[in-house]
């Protein structure tokens, strides 16, 4: 698995459900990371997020058997379990993109994450978990104003 994020230096990572940031840098760079390929995300996640077409999005919840409207989404997107991501891991590449618990639940199968660290203080009441543990190496591979995107992988 694959992870992407976005943090502050504090690990802050959203407000009351929705990033605190604008970033088109970041927006970008998230979108040309994962256009084309399978995103998990938890449910609070899936509703914060806007229209993202051209992406298969899997929301990993405890209601199972339910089906989540976004109102951004043309297509609905049915609840997937914990056996059915590694399930489908083994098929498809998937990147885990949010929110906090999942990063939490996913770390220790990461094998790169990708994580931008913006510049400035935001007000945040939600933070990405430590991962820095997890990985041995790290490189910057991308800059903008504002912010850098770190790659970490063993």
């Amino acid at each position: 698995m694959i992870g992407i994020a976005a943090m502050l230096k504090n690990r802050g990572i959203g407000y009351r459900g929705q990033i605190p940031w604008k970033k088109p840098d970041d927006f970008k760079w998230f979108k040309e990371f994962t256009l084309g390929k399978t995103i998990l995300v938890g449910s609070k996640t899936f509703l914060s997020l806007p229209a993202l077409p051209n992406r298969k999005i899997l929301v990993l919840s405890s209601q199972l058997n339910y089906t989540w409207y976004h109102p951004q989404q043309d297509t609905a997107m049915s609840t997937v379990c914990l056996d059915e991501v590694y399930q489908i891991s083994k098929t498809r590449e998937i990147i885990v993109a949010g929110g906090a618990q999942v990063y939490k639940l996913f770390l220790p199968q990461i094998t790169e994450f990708y994580v931008t660290h913006i510049e400035g203080s935001y007000e945040v009441d939600t933070f990405l978990p430590p991962f820095e543990h997890f990985f041995s190496k790290n490189e910057v591979i991308r800059e903008f104003k504002g912010g850098k995107v770190v790659k970490y992988y063993n």
